[in-house]
């Protein structure tokens, strides 16, 4: 039996790609096999969130699908970049959106594991206070007027 070239090359990409993922440690499958962080919770986050915490910073983590998943995305990343500016007193911390490469960053599939963000194509925001618990989880395209009511609401900083 002869088959296309095209149908034998997308087979082959396919078993390349499926024994890369089987090689990689189990990174992808990690991502799907998640813990459901809930407000209250004290924040994993390891060494990514030693420093800010040792400051006595509040943290905001926003982790991002994919790039190509996430139409929003370039929006949140703006609101992040505005905020940052504004409020210095403040951690901010973006993590994903690489695409391919993210499924074997170690940090991104810890982070998504332990506060149980499924790929859905929309960021996650974590709001961590100073003393490292989780005080707000957000999903979805944000803007920076909207973070912004976020801190009020949190009693980060005064209307």
């Amino acid at each position: 039996m002869v088959f296309p070239k095209k149908k034998v090359t997308c087979l082959m990409l396919l078993a390349v790609c499926l024994l890369g993922w089987s090689s990689a440690g189990d990174a992808a499958d990690d991502i799907f096999n998640t813990k459901t962080l809930k407000v209250g919770d004290v924040a994993p986050g390891g060494e990514l969130l030693k420093k800010p915490l040792a400051e006595g910073k509040s943290v905001i983590l926003v982790l991002l699908p994919s790039e190509k998943a996430c139409e929003g995305c370039s929006f949140v990343v703006a609101a992040v970049e505005e905020m940052e500016k504004k409020h210095p007193e403040m951690a901010f911390i973006i993590k994903g959106g690489e695409g391919v490469q993210e499924v074997f960053d170690p940090d991104v599939v810890m982070l998504k594991r332990s506060y149980g963000v499924q790929m859905t194509g929309v960021p996650w925001t974590i709001y961590i206070n100073s003393l490292g618990k989780v005080r707000k989880i957000t999903t979805g395209v944000f803007n920076g007027p909207e973070m912004e009511s976020y801190f009020v609401n949190l009693k980060w900083v005064k209307p």
